[in-house]
């Protein structure tokens, strides 16, 4: 391949100092690390995005995606040694703990940004050192002024948090579902959060509980057919729980909890 066709199809830097860090040592993290360099914007550009009316300003380093756009991308060939979205959007979240990377979800998508792109990925990397710290704050400002409008509308909405046990039973709900099939539709998850929520505070189901009966039923040949809601899961929760035989937590696959 010649230079023009390299130049032509772009590139990523990659330091070497970043063999010393956190992210290095996990290859999982590392993957979406990379992963994410590959996808980060090289300038800026006006993005249209399905379901808005006006295209979403993209600065360089960040870019727009979604869980299982994302997950296409890390893994572009289904495989059953593939882990579900669900842990790879998790890997994403720790890199934003380990302050790699700023992400602003709203109800349609999400826009992520490297963290200190300009320096490492612009000119020489020789940038003024007093510019370096900027891009976090940067980051915060541009993602809230894509997402603005949307939050406000779904603010009263959006009651639980995305990390609540309520949304992540009802996501992985979800991913067991699709990981049958892939079509099935996207729920509202707020919604299903609900159901959720009554099953802990009215029923008086333990989060834990719930996680074993979802992973029970997804196995299950008859019930994984027919728990495809929340809302269900809650309605046949005693009937399950009876086919499981009781609380015996054995019935859980240890290297499922640990998958998700």
């Amino acid at each position: 391949m010649n230079t023009d066709e390299l130049s032509h199809r772009g590139y990523v830097k990659l330091w070497r100092k970043a063999m010393h860090s956190q992210v290095w040592a996990d290859p999982d993290l590392w993957r979406v690390w990379t992963c994410c360099l590959m996808l980060a914007n090289h300038q800026s550009a006006w993005v249209k995005v399905s379901g808005l009316a006006a295209p979403i300003r993209v600065e360089a380093g960040q870019f727009i995606t979604g869980r299982f756009e994302f997950y296409q991308a890390m893994y572009p060939k289904k495989r059953k040694s593939n882990p579900v979205a669900y842990t790879v959007w998790r890997w994403l979240q720790t890199l934003e703990t380990l302050e790699n990377l700023c992400i602003k979800s709203c109800n349609k998508f999400s826009i992520i940004t490297v963290v200190n792109w300009e320096r490492y990925q612009s000119g020489d990397g020789n940038c003024v050192q007093q510019n370096e710290p900027a891009m976090s704050s940067k980051c915060a400002a541009s993602e809230q002024h894509a997402c603005t409008n949307k939050n406000d509308k779904n603010e009263k909405k959006n009651i639980f948090s995305s990390d609540s046990a309520e949304v992540r039973l009802a996501e992985l709900l979800f991913e067991l579902i699709r990981q049958r099939n892939p079509e099935h539709k996207v729920p509202n998850l707020q919604a299903w959060a609900r159901h959720v929520d009554l099953m802990i505070r009215v029923d008086g189901r333990a989060p834990e509980r719930i996680e074993e009966v979802i992973r029970w039923a997804a196995r299950d040949h008859f019930w994984s057919r027919n728990i495809l809601s929340t809302a269900k899961l809650r309605e046949k929760f005693d009937a399950l729980t009876m086919k499981m035989g009781g609380p015996t937590k054995s019935r859980v696959n240890r290297g499922d909890l640990a998958a998700v």
